[in-house]
């Protein structure tokens, strides 16, 4: 049955001024592009996969399907500043889905045009039976139509794109010969 009393300050801690580069936006499939935020000490983005360095001010984007962004910027003394930023993808990979690996100096290969911006994703080819008969890195991928330095039975193959923080991107190629 006691009372007591009690007094407190509080204060708010002052928002950071913050900019933040590009907002939403839209970019063609496969491209790359730089965000870049002012006013901070240190930043956190997310998801990490598509991005070349999460902690840094202004990382480079390379996503390959619609991805929204969050940065949370920190400055000491002051609140934490939060930004999402949509990013939408245009158009899509144009993956070829038949070659002719027959040394005619023709259509000899299989790769991804534009695959240069997907340093961070592999490429797996497998044969009907899912026994994995090929792995690249997606930016340097270059499939000869070999597997043990012998070519493949013409026919039909399936690949994987694996990306970190994407979902998988599959299909088929027609290896003909």
């Amino acid at each position: 049955g006691c009372t007591a009393m009690a007094s407190f300050t509080m204060t708010n801690k002052p928002v950071p001024d913050v900019s933040v580069l590009p907002e939403d936006t839209t970019v063609a499939v496969g491209m790359s592009f730089r965000f870049r935020v002012k006013g901070g000490e240190t930043y956190s983005w997310t998801p990490v996969g598509s991005l070349d360095n999460p902690l840094i001010a202004s990382p480079i984007a390379t996503p390959l399907t619609t991805t929204t962004y969050t940065v949370v910027v920190g400055t000491a003394g002051k609140c934490d500043f939060t930004k999402d930023i949509l990013v939408v993808i245009e158009g899509s990979l144009e993956i070829p889905n038949v070659f002719t690996p027959n040394n005619d100096a023709s259509n000899d290969s299989w790769w991804i045009p534009g695959g240069g911006a997907m340093s961070d994703c592999m490429v797996a080819m497998f044969s009907q039976d899912g026994s994995k008969i090929f792995e690249e890195y997606a930016n340097t991928v270059e499939w000869d139509g070999t597997y043990n330095g012998k070519p493949v039975p013409q026919g039909v193959y399936y690949y994987v794109i694996s990306c970190p923080g994407s979902k998988p991107i599959t299909g088929n190629v027609l290896v003909a010969r």
